[in-house]
């Protein structure tokens, strides 16, 4: 008696949901809740209702397809795939899954709906499918009841009217006819054309190249550009012309070359952080740190403070800054000549711990 009142729940649901989710599928299923087959299967105490709303469809026209399951609470329950469906022959053109409902005896109602689409006019079936409930999170073999539904005939007529025949299909054209000679003459001079186009760009990407190679074996290293603006800044007077304007300018030569040669962003950086991310590396001994620190700090002054030192300091700048610069060169550490020719730069010393590298950027 109870299970005869649970599939009648199961039924009357379904058929409530399946009226409203009809009307929202293809037009071609149909409106309405009637359903022209319904088979009820149960096992393990599980029930499994399969609707299919009609028995005999065009093949213009879609069938709907409807599989419930009431299933304790806490199952988890499987419902078949659009695989198993589409097994008979017909494809499933949409499916669509409603969420898990629970019912007032305290189970949970599971609904997948299938719109299945022929290809051709024909006898076809819905196949058996299966529909398994168990733990949740338990695997496909651990099913605690499995429910196995029987076939269901469904049958698809054409459209044609009786006695007509399908469209023939018409015979495959010949080939096109050769252009006249004009039109491959034309053809023929636009190629050309294009080749011609494709060589002479060729031709400038590579003196492009070449030029651009030419010009990275040109440049000059970091201790000569740096030794060359030194000497251009001491030849023009800009000490006894604008103070202020001299200290920025000998203290961005040296930060640019610091840049250049130790990869470190000097620009960008106040002296304070310049110093300390030096300090964490050994491009420097103590004594060019402090060298260092002295310079920048005088130029500091005068830019910022608006100091105005001692002549004889300022102009020392100059002899600070080459020495700085000689000292550090990638030669020999004991060239003490700043303008002599320096020797060709050597590998790039290593760059700061990953700490002060991360510091620096």
């Amino acid at each position: 008696m109870g299970g005869a009142l649970a599939l009648a729940l199961l039924m009357s649901c379904g058929g409530a949901e399946g009226g409203q989710e009809g009307a929202r599928m293809d037009g071609n299923v149909g409106g309405g809740a009637g359903w022209a087959v319904e088979r009820a299967h149960e096992n393990g105490g599980v029930e499994v209702l399969l609707r299919l709303d009609r028995s005999e469809i065009t093949t213009a026209e879609r069938a709907r397809l409807e599989v419930a399951a009431l299933a304790a609470e806490g199952l988890a329950v499987r419902l078949p795939a659009a695989q198993q469906a589409e097994a008979g022959g017909l494809q499933v053109a949409q499916t669509r899954t409603s969420p898990p409902a629970l019912q007032e005896d305290g189970r949970v109602r599971w609904v997948r709906r299938f719109e299945l689409r022929p290809f051709l006019a024909g006898e076809y079936e819905v196949p058996g499918l299966v529909v398994a409930a168990g733990e949740p999170g338990a695997g496909a073999g651990a099913a605690a009841a499995e429910v196995r539904t029987e076939a269901i005939a469904l049958s698809v007529a054409s459209v044609l009217p009786a006695g007509e025949e399908a469209p023939a299909l018409r015979d495959v054209e010949g080939p096109l006819p050769v252009p006249p000679p004009a039109g491959r003459v034309l053809l023929f001079a636009a190629l050309a054309a294009a080749v011609a186009g494709a060589a002479v760009t060729g031709v400038i990407l590579l003196r492009r190249r070449a030029a651009r190679a030419r010009a990275q074996a040109e440049v000059v290293p970091p201790h000569e550009a740096a030794l060359q603006a030194l000497r251009e800044l001491a030849a023009g007077g800009l000490l006894q012309r604008d103070l202020l304007a001299f200290h920025t300018a000998v203290a961005a030569v040296v930060r640019r070359y610091l840049e250049q040669r130790f990869g470190v962003r000097a620009p960008q950086r106040t002296t304070e952080e310049l110093l300390l991310i030096l300090a964490a590396a050994s491009w420097l001994d103590d004594f060019q740190r402090h060298a260092l620190h002295a310079f920048l700090a005088q130029c500091d002054q005068v830019k910022f403070a608006r100091a105005r030192p001692a002549a004889a300091a300022s102009e020392g700048l100059i002899d600070t800054a080459v020495e700085l610069v000689t000292a550090t060169r990638p030669t020999d550490a004991d060239v003490a000549d700043a303008e002599a020719a320096p020797s060709a730069p050597g590998p790039p010393e290593p760059g700061p711990p990953a700490a002060e590298a991360a510091r620096a950027v």
